[in-house]
């Protein structure tokens, strides 16, 4: 196994054998660039066999290293979402952190609360999360180190997600809105991340509340704050955001198809602009290249639709034809028959 041959390598009782803490930092430090590459699986053996092998030291420069591999086992769970382990994982963690007192192992623990308030999102125990990311924000609201200012802006967005779960529907917007405002003008990327995340969600919401001018508006409130946003995962939310802001207003035009179709020809053309400004950023977008097709087959443009969907299904597969269909069946319209045959050729 590779930790163990790493550990024997590296740590066997020999002469100017390297320390323990050394060793585990070698083996966290590969956690993290497998995490970067997304080689998830790996992750999961190598950060198994690290808490294994060291979880049993008393070293606190070890047990620093040996928290981070049961957070990079985590995020893995969490990635490949098998969010029962992950929340086994965050509990065997937390109780390997029970009584720390030292402090990086303190904002360690505060990072292994974050992750078992997400998986228990994803298990559908919205009270259990919104419990938990309470005492986070309890605990660290208004703290100056920057890795638990993070942990305090993803509590933030568990919150609200879980106040939206719970039914308490205004309150989690109103929450997705303080995230915006306390973090979209953080100099660190990862909060304005998470600021652009927290519009994001928020527009989602009022979506699915047919709200869609407020909706609108939430998009536009990001764009204006991002649009010349130069760190590389600030600028995905906001091509998602064009994307998302024209898919509300293909549904806008498609709702005035029948009956008012110079209005929805109207909203067709803006939808085109906010998904052409999506495509712009992010040319292979599967998502916006099947909006763009829509609305080519919509206006009759039926080569370009047919082009723009084939490129969108080459990239995004099946996963993006269902995700297609089940969007366009939302206010539906005689021509949806059309496009599903023209997509089922395809």
């Amino acid at each position: 196994m590779a930790a163990e041959n790493e550990v024997s390598r590296r740590s066997g009782e020999r002469s100017g054998a390297e320390p323990p803490e050394r060793v585990a930092q070698a083996l966290v430090d590969r956690i993290h660039a497998l995490l970067d590459q997304r080689r998830f699986e790996e992750i999961l053996s190598l950060s198994g066999e690290v808490i294994l092998l060291l979880g049993g030291a008393r070293e606190e420069g070890v047990r620093v290293q040996v928290a981070q591999a049961f957070i990079g086992k985590a995020i893995a769970l969490g990635q490949l979402e098998r969010f029962e382990e992950c929340l086994s994982t965050c509990n065997e963690a937390l109780r390997h952190l029970d009584g720390a007192n030292h402090g990086k192992l303190r904002e360690l623990m505060a990072k292994v609360q974050f992750h078992k308030a997400h998986a228990l999102m994803n298990l559908s125990q919205p009270p259990a999360a919104l419990a938990l990311a309470g005492e986070l924000l309890q605990q660290h609201d208004g703290s100056s180190e920057r890795e638990l200012q993070v942990v305090v802006a993803g509590a933030l967005l568990i919150k609200a997600d879980a106040l939206v779960e719970v039914g308490q529907l205004e309150d989690g917007l109103r929450l997705y809105d303080e995230t915006f405002q306390r973090f979209s003008g953080a100099g660190d990327a990862v909060l304005r991340y998470q600021a652009g995340l927290a519009l994001l969600s928020r527009a989602l919401q009022l979506r699915l509340l047919n709200r869609p001018h407020e909706a609108l508006s939430t998009y536009d409130t990001l764009f204006d704050r991002f649009g010349a946003e130069t760190d590389s995962s600030v600028r995905e939310r906001v091509t998602e955001a064009l994307n998302d802001a024209g898919a509300v207003l293909i549904f806008e035009a498609k709702r005035r198809w029948a009956q008012k179709r110079d209005q929805a020809l109207a909203f067709l053309e803006r939808a085109s602009a906010k998904i052409s400004a999506a495509l712009e950023r992010q040319p292979r977008s599967s998502s916006a290249l099947w909006n763009a097709g829509y609305i080519a087959f919509l206006l009759g443009r039926r080569d370009q639709a047919r082009s723009l969907l084939a490129e969108s299904l080459q990239i995004g597969g099946e996963q993006q034809r269902s995700r297609g269909l089940q969007g366009g069946a939302l206010s539906p319209i005689p021509e949806d028959e059309e496009l599903r045959a023209l997509v089922g050729s395809l």
